[in-house]
């Protein structure tokens, strides 16, 4: 019988510039420096949208509109942090309201976990060909690098 008991719902966003580059952010996650996309978890009461909009905008003081979806976790995963949570990630295509002339990432973040902290130390800009899903630490994002390759 699985321990897990609960659902951990997470968005994030794949902004492309138009050099074919994917924006993602440096990040330390429990210590340990990766990639990932910026995004984060869905609040109670909160619409999957209306979350990466929110998210999108704490990580990187840029509004955005939420175009395609791209990928939703279609297997199943445990999350890395907790035992008890099944993780189901959403990945959309988003584009920035005002234009990437306006947009010049700043924000520095910090949340805490219950088990680990994170922090966002920069954003890059990744030529989509030049990729590498081992520079991300979570298997779903690994998944979607892979996938946006091809």
């Amino acid at each position: 019988m699985s321990s897990v008991s609960r659902f951990n719902l997470r968005v994030y966003g794949l902004l492309v510039n138009e050099d074919s580059e994917l924006l993602v952010s440096k990040e330390t996650v429990a210590g340990k420096q990766t990639l990932k996309f910026p995004g984060g978890g869905v609040q109670a009461g909160e619409g999957i949208v209306d979350s990466l909009i929110r998210e999108f905008y704490e990580e990187t003081g840029a509004d955005v509109e939420v175009g395609e979806l791209f990928y939703l976790t279609e297997h199943f995963q445990l999350s890395a942090f907790d035992s008890k949570d099944q993780l189901i990630s959403i990945y959309y295509f988003v584009d920035l309201k005002e234009g990437l002339d306006a947009f010049n990432p700043s924000v520095i973040v910090e949340d805490e976990f219950e088990e680990f902290s994170t922090s966002i130390d920069d954003f890059l800009w990744i030529n989509i060909n030049e990729l590498d899903a081992d520079d991300f630490l979570f298997p779903i994002d690994k998944l979607v690098v892979d996938l946006i390759k091809k």
